[in-house]
C-alpha cells in the first residue's frame, strides 16, 4: 500500500487499480461470442459468419496468420462457387447490357438498393426483401495491388434475369 497508493494519491490525486489487458486468446473468444450476439436471430450465411472470426482471429493472433489465410481463401472459393452465382456485370454480358445498366435495373425491379453505410469491405447494393431469393451474399478477393482484400459481393442466380 505505501510502495504503490500513497505515491499514486500524491502526484495524481486518485488511485486506480490496474486492469491487465487482455491476451489475443482472450480477444478472439470475446469477439466471437460478439459476433454471435450480434448476429443471432438474423438469416446469415455460416459461411459469412466464419469469414467475419476468420478476420478476428488474424487480426489478434497473427502467429497463425497463415493457417486463418488458408481457411480464408477456402471459404471464398466455397462461396464464389455457390449455385454459380454471378455479378451484375457477368448478368449483362448475358442480357446484352453493362453492369452498371444491371445495377440500374435491379434497383428499378426493387431488387436492391444501395448500401446505406457502405465500408470498405461492404458490398456496394444490399438485396431488398423481394431480391434476396435472387441473390446471395459472396465473399471475393481483390487483387489489385496485391492487397488480397476480402471484401463482401451481391452476387445474382441467373433466374433473376427472367424479370428483365
Amino acid at each position: 500500500m505505501f510502495e504503490e497508493v500513497l505515491p499514486s494519491i500524491r502526484q495524481t490525486g486518485s488511485y486506480q487499480l490496474s486492469t491487465p489487458e487482455p491476451t489475443p486468446d482472450e480477444i478472439v473468444k470475446q469477439g466471437c461470442w460478439a459476433v454471435d450476439l450480434i448476429l443471432a436471430g438474423v438469416n446469415v450465411k455460416p459461411e459469412l459468419v466464419s469469414q467475419i472470426k476468420a478476420n478476428l482471429v488474424a487480426k489478434h493472433l497473427p502467429a497463425i496468420s497463415g493457417t486463418v489465410e488458408e481457411t480464408r481463401q477456402l471459404l471464398i472459393n466455397e462461396s464464389a462457387s455457390e449455385d454459380n452465382l454471378l455479378t451484375p456485370t457477368q448478368l449483362g454480358k448475358r442480357a446484352g447490357m453493362s453492369g452498371a445498366a444491371v445495377n440500374k435495373k435491379l434497383v428499378e425491379l426493387g431488387l436492391q438498393v444501395r448500401h446505406p453505410k457502405k465500408g470498405k469491405t461492404d458490398p456496394a447494393y444490399i438485396a431488398t426483401a423481394a431480391g434476396s431469393q435472387y441473390s446471395s451474399v459472396v465473399f471475393a478477393t481483390d487483387n489489385k495491388n496485391n492487397s488480397q482484400t476480402t471484401y463482401q459481393s451481391l452476387r445474382w442466380h441467373t433466374s433473376v434475369l427472367q424479370l428483365f
